[in-house]
């Protein structure tokens, strides 16, 4: 399946530099703008694509708590967002889109990471501190990311370039679940346990981060 879905995607490449106006024109990757956003960004997502799916297993299997206590607790996350989308603008009208980018998926990393420390007895405050400040960093870097994807594209051209962002996000994102499970399985397979437990998850959380941090130097690269 690999092998077919490489085959195909590299059919398409061929494909759409031939045609005038392909469905995911992959010429806007050309603008250092956009292709700073679309593919600096992919790190980032495969770093965050897992997030949705490992805290509540984590809290669940991990650490014995029910569905509605689990769920108490990673709400946590959109209530950091929701907090960050309010003052990014001024984040980013004072310290600039480059700074913030880099230096915010250092704080990313190390607010995911932290995750990896949960453990049976852990006070429910911390645990929701936590998961609020893992949902308060990256939101600003998706923030970020998606304004300077459209800042030099024309507006004639804005639909096209949604188009091949997201299909470029949802690969990433899907990505990211599909190693976080690998990892995940590995860590419990080395450690040798009957079932998941709470101590299986802190190499997961360790894996995201420098893929995390990686963002940043995909953001360099790519800029």
């Amino acid at each position: 399946m690999c092998a077919i879905g490489a085959a195909l995607l590299l059919a398409y490449v061929a494909y759409a530099q031939r045609i005038e106006r392909p469905l995911l024109d992959l010429r806007f990757f050309r603008v250092p703008a956009y292709r700073a956003s679309a593919l600096g960004g992919s790190l980032f997502r495969i770093g965050l694509g897992a997030m949705p799916f490992l805290p509540p297993l984590m809290l669940q299997a991990g650490l014995a708590m029910s569905a509605f206590q689990s769920g108490s607790i990673t709400c946590a996350s959109a209530v950091g967002g929701m907090f960050m989308r309010s003052l990014a603008t001024t984040a980013l009208r004072r310290v600039g889109f480059r700074r913030v980018l880099l230096y915010n998926a250092a704080l990313s990393g190390i607010a995911i990471a932290a995750c990896g420390t949960f453990f049976p007895g852990m006070p429910t405050w911390l645990l929701w501190a936590i998961v609020l400040l893992g949902g308060f960093f990256p939101a600003l870097q998706f923030t970020s990311l998606n304004s300077l994807l459209y800042a030099d594209i024309p507006n004639r051209d804005i639909g096209r370039a949604t188009s091949l962002d997201s299909v470029v996000q949802q690969m990433s994102l899907g990505l990211g679940v599909t190693i976080g499970a690998i990892v995940l399985q590995f860590s419990h397979v080395l450690q040798d346990h009957p079932t998941i437990v709470w101590s299986d998850f802190w190499l997961e959380y360790l894996h995201v981060e420098p893929r995390v941090i990686g963002a940043k130097v995909g953001f360099i690269a790519t800029w």
